[in-house]
């Protein structure tokens, strides 16, 4: 069931075939472990309709899909790392990644979308 004030709130993003960890507070009054199956496919669906908004680029659905206090973790030693917090913050990095990328960054392809609580997993792939 898609709840409305479900935001992405973590997001966690490792290598040019990534593991993006999200998690969504569908079961926030609940321990990370615990979560039913609607629920996980609830969050399941939202992740995949984000990427799927970042690579048609539905800006609107993806400004809907962080929360405005999302917290993102960029891994790496460049001038992307690091911890990035709250919703301008996060659009300010993807626009900092399609202007060095002379406008070129993009989802290739999302291989697969798991999720385990309110926890989830997105191995992707992107270039720039």
């Amino acid at each position: 069931m898609w709840v409305e004030n479900k935001f992405i709130k973590n997001v966690l993003l490792a290598g040019s075939v990534a593991i993006a960890m999200v998690a969504t507070p569908a079961v926030s009054e609940k321990h990370d472990s615990v979560a039913t199956q609607a629920e996980i496919e609830a969050n399941i669906t939202m992740v995949k309709a984000y990427f799927n908004a970042i690579q048609t680029g539905d800006l609107d659905t993806v400004g809907a899909s962080l929360s405005p206090d999302v917290v993102w973790y960029q891994p790496g030693q460049n001038q992307f790392s690091g911890m990035n917090t709250g919703n301008q913050a996060v659009f300010g990095l993807i626009g900092g990644m399609m202007e060095v990328s002379q406008g070129s960054f993009k989802i290739d392809k999302v291989h697969a979308v798991m999720g385990n609580g309110s926890r989830i997993a997105a191995i992707v792939e992107f270039s720039g």
